[in-house]
C-alpha cells in the first residue's frame, strides 16, 4: 500500500510550518500528491436572546480565515516548490461553521489526512472537537500533530499500540507504509490480567 494522495488541513494558522513540513515528509515516501485544504467556514447563526425574532449572526471566524487566505496559500505552495512535489491548494467556502465537515468530505478521497491538534487555550476559529469529528467521520488514516510542539516529524521510530482488536488491526494496516519506512517499530501492549500465556491480545 502506497500513499498517492496526502491531505493536509491548514486552518490551524499558527501551525502552518509544522503542517507543511509534515505533509512534505509523508509525501516524499512515495512522491505523493499533496492537497492543502483551507476552509472558510459559514457564519455562525445563534438564536435570538431578546424579544425580537431575528437570529444573531457571527462572522468573526469567517472574516479571520478570509484575511489569512493569501498567507496560507503562499506558505503551502512555497513548501511544495522547495520539495519539488506535485500538489494543489484548495480553498473551500464551508457549508457549515464546522471546519471538520469539509476535512471529512475531502479526506475520504485521500490516503492519509494530516491535522494539528487544537489548542483549547486559543481562539483559532477551529472547533475544539475537530480532531474527534474527523477521526470518527472520515474513515481514513489520521496523523495528528501535537499542539505547541515545533519538533520536526520523525518517522525513524514508530510505536504501535496493540490489543488484538479490529481497531488495532485496521490502524496497523492503514499505517503499514509508515512502518515500512521506519528504522525501528516498537509494539506495545498492556496486559491488564498480568498473564504469561499467549493470547490474541499479544502480537507475534
Amino acid at each position: 500500500m502506497s500513499y498517492k494522495t496526502v491531505l493536509v488541513a491548514l486552518n490551524e494558522i499558527n501551525r502552518l510550518d509544522a503542517l507543511n513540513t509534515s505533509a512534505v515528509k509523508i509525501a516524499k515516501i512515495d512522491a505523493a500528491f499533496v492537497r492543502g485544504l483551507y476552509t472558510i467556514p459559514a457564519a455562525q447563526i445563534y438564536p435570538s436572546t431578546g424579544f425580537e425574532a431575528v437570529p444573531q449572526m457571527f462572522e468573526g471566524h469567517q472574516t479571520f480565515f478570509k484575511n489569512n487566505l493569501a498567507k496560507v496559500k503562499n506558505a503551502f505552495e512555497t513548501s511544495l516548490q522547495k520539495a519539488k512535489l506535485q500538489g494543489e491548494f484548495v480553498s473551500i467556502e464551508g457549508r457549515s461553521p464546522l471546519i471538520s465537515d469539509e476535512i471529512i468530505s475531502h479526506g475520504k478521497s485521500a490516503d492519509i489526512i494530516i491535522v494539528s491538534a487544537t489548542d483549547p487555550a486559543e481562539v483559532s476559529g477551529v472547533e475544539l472537537d475537530c480532531i474527534e469529528r474527523v477521526l470518527v467521520g472520515a474513515g481514513r488514516p489520521l496523523l495528528v500533530l501535537p499542539r505547541g510542539s515545533e519538533h520536526v516529524l520523525d518517522l525513524d521510530q514508530v510505536v504501535v499500540g496493540w490489543n488484538g482488536g479490529k481497531e488495532a488491526a485496521r490502524a496497523v494496516f492503514d499505517a503499514i507504509r509508515l512502518l515500512q519506512s521506519a528504522k525501528s517499530v516498537l509494539v506495545v501492549c498492556v496486559d491488564d490480567n498480568n498473564e504469561e500465556r499467549v493470547t490474541q491480545e499479544k502480537p507475534g
